[in-house]
């Protein structure tokens, strides 16, 4: 049967268009949002601390309208101890996907490598830097806080 024929493929809704810009940007958590303390020989739900330079790459994604998605080879059983560090810690995200592929490395076309300058496509804008500053500036401030807060705890003068 030529289903053409009996205009069985006319009906229904039509297809989009591919998008021709893509709004995520999958996001590693350790080794590239984190200090590595998870390895295959080591499954600790422990997080490392953030490793800064990596997330004002992701603060200047997100302020150029890049959504994020934190993509890790952990077990779905750490996703509240990932959400819980990325709260604590102020990272912007979108979703976490869980359970990726455990693997030596990925070769892909759209990759780019944590270490690079800038992770969005397209490079900085003139907006991106300055909001940039200002998430620095408040996540400074939210950090001497703690420490402030901390520190008293621990002499005895937060009771």
């Amino acid at each position: 049967m030529n289903w053409e024929t009996v205009g069985y493929l006319d009906t229904g809704p039509k297809l989009p268009e591919p998008r021709k810009n893509l709004l995520w940007l999958a996001v590693d958590l350790d080794g590239t949002l984190a200090e590595p303390l998870w390895t295959p020989d080591n499954p600790t739900s422990e997080i490392g601390n953030p490793i800064w330079r990596n997330v004002h790459k992701l603060d200047e994604a997100v302020i150029d309208g890049w959504k994020i998605v934190i993509h890790t080879s952990r077990p779905w059983t750490d996703y509240e101890a990932i959400e819980a560090w990325l709260n604590y810690w102020g990272i912007t995200f979108h979703k976490i996907v869980c359970g990726k592929l455990l693997a030596a490395a990925y070769i892909d076309d759209r990759s780019v490598h944590a270490e690079d300058d800038v992770w969005a496509p397209g490079g900085l804008s003139t907006r991106s830097i300055t909001k940039t500053v200002e998430l620095r500036q408040k996540r400074f401030a939210r950090s001497w806080t703690e420490m402030f807060r901390l520190a008293s705890k621990l002499c005895g003068e937060g009771k």
